[in-house]
């Protein structure tokens, strides 16, 4: 009769798959931009599966676009830094209002590929302090979602002494924006003067189509900025046979929504791997085995990457 198959499966990770460690388990990724016309741009978040948007905007001209991160960043002494690794060298998005009056608030639009994972990604919003911004996600059922949704997770000051790793800019800790859940609202200090650092960030726990920043001024000429972040850990496991090699068995890896991933192909003693997969729930990894081996017991088994 055939020989049967076994597969166990961990969920892992190899520090240095992506750009930067966030801990002994994790490694976080920030997005990378492309400019694809006036006001027109492309972002991705996360790498496997891809997590991508366009995006466009109404924003005025004048010192935005895609900045390089060489001199403004996110230290790991931050509070997403801590999470996500530093933002140092990647870039990020500076955009203005539409026009620099309280009635002229510019409108910028994510429109992703697929819907956000539920977990493990978090956006960015720098600069809020003469200005303010609504946050507006949009769910793939079309419904608006609600605070606790966009998962807010507090304000911080960049430049605050004290800051590990911090740029050279300086800052106060007590300069953090306000957040108002029932408007959606990161607005900036009280005396919407133009200061340093203050920051808001956010870790949505629902899945997101179209995200929406809608920036207004308070005073004077401001622009804000805008980082997304990814978490990414491995999934690795092994085949084991009751009799002959457990090399050669395919390992499908797929999504929450059943969509492939990834495949492999199991080494001589069993192994194998899916490096550097975006840090959500939901995926699950299915044994094919080879010519002459049955499976013993369940093809798929499912892995959770979420929280470790």
């Amino acid at each position: 009769m055939p020989a049967a198959l076994l597969a166990a499966l961990a969920v892992l990770a190899v520090p240095g798959v992506l750009a930067s460690p966030a801990d002994a388990a994790t490694t976080g990724l920030w997005a990378g931009w492309t400019t694809t016309g006036t006001n027109a741009f492309s972002v991705q978040v996360a790498n496997t599966p891809p997590m991508t948007a366009t995006v466009t905007t109404d924003s005025r001209q004048g010192q935005t676009g895609v900045i390089s991160g060489a001199s403004t960043w996110l230290a790991p002494g931050t509070p997403v830094g801590a999470k996500y690794g530093s933002s140092q060298g990647r870039p990020y998005l500076n955009l203005r209002p539409k026009a620099d009056a309280p009635t002229a608030p510019s409108t910028t639009t994510y429109s992703f590929a697929a819907p956000t994972p539920t977990s493990g990604w978090t956006f960015v919003l720098g600069d809020i302090d003469a200005d303010k911004v609504q946050v507006r996600a949009i769910g793939p059922d079309g419904a608006l979602l609600s605070a606790a949704q966009l998962g807010y997770r507090g304000g911080f000051n960049y430049c605050a002494p004290g800051i590990a790793g911090k740029p050279s800019c300086t800052g106060s800790a007590a300069d953090v924006p306000a957040w108002d859940p029932a408007t959606l609202t990161l607005t900036g200090n009280a005396a919407a003067a133009d200061t340093n650092g203050s920051a808001g960030w956010f870790e949505p726990n629902a899945p997101i189509s179209a995200l929406t920043f809608i920036f207004t001024q308070r005073s004077g000429l401001p622009v804000y900025q805008t980082w997304f972040a990814s978490l990414a850990r491995d999934v690795t496991g092994t085949v084991s046979a009751t009799t002959g090699s457990p090399g050669g068995a395919t390992l499908t890896l797929r999504d929450a929504d059943g969509a492939v991933v990834a495949t492999t192909t199991s080494a001589a003693d069993g192994s194998y791997a899916f490096p550097g997969v975006q840090a959500s729930d939901g995926y699950t990894v299915t044994l094919s085995p080879p010519a002459g081996m049955i499976a013993d017991g369940a093809r798929t088994r499912p892995a959770d990457l979420a929280a470790a």
